[in-house]
């Protein structure tokens, strides 16, 4: 996967309006809760000095260097980036290691969403392709059952050796110059 920079104001969106979720993501509750532990794992999984838990129903609570830094919720089809009031004048006091944390969280569930986007359209061409398989093996399975469609099947052309053209007796039925010359 090749992914771009994001930009200042992709950024900013992202951090006051929240990360859209994928389409696929939100086809129902099962799906939603599926992407969340996903996300988690996904998190975890990585190469990186977070650690993520579910604190409640579609949130995670991520930990940065043994305390609890961010909060993912999901609200209104969007991931929302929350920071853990660990201190009251965070915003001010925010070290460049927090800022790239908040940004790193960012980035990250967006390669996320690509993933699920690409993921998704593998396991639908998969599924695609194992709907058109089983329908091919059905029929087949039909045809080798259906006796009558074997037989019919089996069946060769009627053959009448005494009505049919012989070489040897091609002048004798088409004569040159006549309108049926096949030359």
């Amino acid at each position: 996967m090749i992914f771009q920079d994001l930009t200042k104001d992709q950024l900013h969106e992202y951090l006051t309006n929240g990360i859209p979720l994928p389409a696929s993501a939100m086809t129902d509750e099962n799906t939603i809760d599926f992407y969340f532990e996903e996300l988690l794992q996904f998190i975890n999984i990585a190469e990186n000095n977070y650690w993520a838990k579910s604190s409640d129903y579609l949130e995670i609570t991520v930990t940065v260097d043994d305390a609890d830094f961010l909060i993912l919720r999901y609200i209104a089809g969007n991931v929302m980036i929350y920071l853990v009031n660990m201190r009251p004048d965070i915003l001010e006091t925010m070290t460049p290691e927090e800022a790239s944390d908040v940004v790193g969280m960012v980035y990250g569930i967006v390669v996320y969403n690509e993933k699920w986007v690409q993921v998704n359209e593998l396991v639908e061409e998969f599924t695609e392709e194992l709907v058109n398989k089983l329908e091919y093996n059905a029929t087949k399975a039909k045809v080798k059952m259906d006796p009558k469609l074997i037989a019919k099947l089996n069946k060769s052309p009627v053959q009448r050796p005494d009505k049919v053209l012989k070489m040897s007796d091609y002048k004798k039925y088409f004569k040159e110059g006549n309108k049926k010359d096949y030359k």
